[in-house]
């Protein structure tokens, strides 16, 4: 009915809305927010529930003291094998962070399906990596370079052993 979408849709439109700050619920979020289009009351109540997960989460202050941050910052990427039942994609997560002496800061969260049907864990992990440093890494390395007027490493950390091999072996070329 139109009031049920209405109310999935504002819903919807809030929990995106809060979704950068909180990356535990992005996925879920993202899940639910698939059936935009033609919402049934199931997804509603879905939504509904997530809604509730975050009323109930502690409130979170960040403060830091001002320190020379390290010259790096850190993109981690990870992906689900084949994780929609219905389209048999992998989604994509990544969480970039700013590391300093004594801290690290949570520059931003993502998570997203990926466009491709994967044929085992090591091709999900590695369009998951390479979607990770295209969206969130090499963008936020070129504005560490010009706000600290140096150049910032970026290091990526990656789960799968096997990812990471062959992207030692084909890094070992000169290109």
């Amino acid at each position: 009915d139109k009031e049920g979408a209405h109310k999935f849709l504002s819903i919807g439109a809030l929990l995106n809305y809060l979704s950068p700050d909180k990356p535990e619920v992005q996925y879920a979020i993202k899940e639910c927010m698939r059936r935009a289009s033609s919402p049934c009351a199931g997804d509603l109540t879905a939504l509904k529930r997530v809604a509730r997960f975050i009323l109930h989460l502690p409130r979170e202050v960040v403060t830091f003291k001002w320190q020379d941050y390290r010259d790096h910052v850190k993109v981690c990427v990870d992906a689900d094998f084949a994780g929609c039942m219905a389209t048999s994609r992998s989604t994509t997560g990544a969480f970039l962070t700013l590391r300093g002496p004594d801290t690290r800061f949570p520059l931003s969260a993502a998570s997203q399906k990926q466009t491709c049907v994967s044929k085992s864990t090591t091709e999900a992990e590695t369009v998951a990596a390479d979607s990770g440093l295209r969206a969130e890494g090499i963008p936020a390395l070129d504005l560490w370079d010009k706000l600290f007027q140096r150049n910032v490493e970026l290091k990526v950390l990656e789960d799968n052993e096997a990812m990471i091999k062959i992207m030692k072996f084909i890094c070992s070329f000169k290109v």
